[in-house]
């Protein structure tokens, strides 16, 4: 009732901002895009892994035009919210909302881990982004789109040309930043220290046999937890 407001006729009228407040906040209980997650490494070490598009969000927008329908119609409903996207289970006082099939990503160590149903099925020395602005990001992350071949272009630079443009034969996205997985053929060697002098625009580079065998056991949508 502290959402109506009554005018001197003795109509009322439903205060938006005070309904755009309160679902704003009802999202902030409930979202868990970039929020902090405990996650446990291959390694076996608990830790907190923080930002990325993973997640469950609500859609604001389509939840506050939902409730002013309701109150123009004088009907109402029980339902779930209206989500912008879903993760694969509900999020539980900061623990993972994502099943036990994901990819592992360890930036520190340069190698990534495919897990299916908890168990190991597949790993490989990686090359990520150079320290600084080309940085491979921390966070719960997903595939958004997979590609056989794909041509990634880079930022347009001050001469109207793209910073790179770049042919591979397999492509698997997980920011439309343009993070994502590929094989790196000119890479003449994975792992280690190299991505510090050598590394990539951001990308994860494998080499040709792992980025292929990776895009053939993975599907969009997968999570991709990305730590340090």
């Amino acid at each position: 009732m502290g959402w109506v407001e009554t005018d001197a006729q003795g109509n009322n009228k439903l205060n938006e901002e005070t309904v755009k407040a309160w679902v704003k906040e009802f999202a902030s209980w409930h979202d868990t895009v970039g929020t902090a997650r405990e996650f446990v490494t291959a390694e076996g070490e608990t830790i907190t892994v923080e930002g990325g598009n993973y997640g469950w969000e609500i859609d604001e927008k389509a939840e506050l035009e939902s409730i002013k329908q309701h109150f123009a119609d004088r009907t109402g409903e029980t339902r779930e919210p209206i989500y912008v996207q879903r993760a694969q289970k509900k999020a539980d006082s900061g623990k993972p909302d994502w099943n036990n099939t994901y990819i592992e990503l360890n930036l520190t160590k340069q190698h990534m881990y495919y897990f299916v149903d908890g168990q190991k099925q597949f790993e490989a020395d990686v090359v990520t982004g150079t320290p600084g602005r080309n940085a491979t990001p921390p966070g719960v992350y997903h595939i958004l789109q997979m590609s056989s071949p794909a041509t990634l272009v880079g930022e347009i630079m001050s001469n109207g040309k793209p910073e790179y443009r770049t042919r591979v034969s397999f492509w698997m996205r997980m920011t439309w930043a343009g993070h994502g997985f590929h094989d790196a053929t000119w890479q003449p060697s994975f792992g280690g220290n190299r991505y510090t002098y050598a590394g990539s625009h951001g990308c994860i580079n494998m080499s040709y046999n792992d980025a292929k065998t990776l895009y053939g056991l993975i599907e969009e949508g997968l999570p991709v937890i990305s730590h340090y």
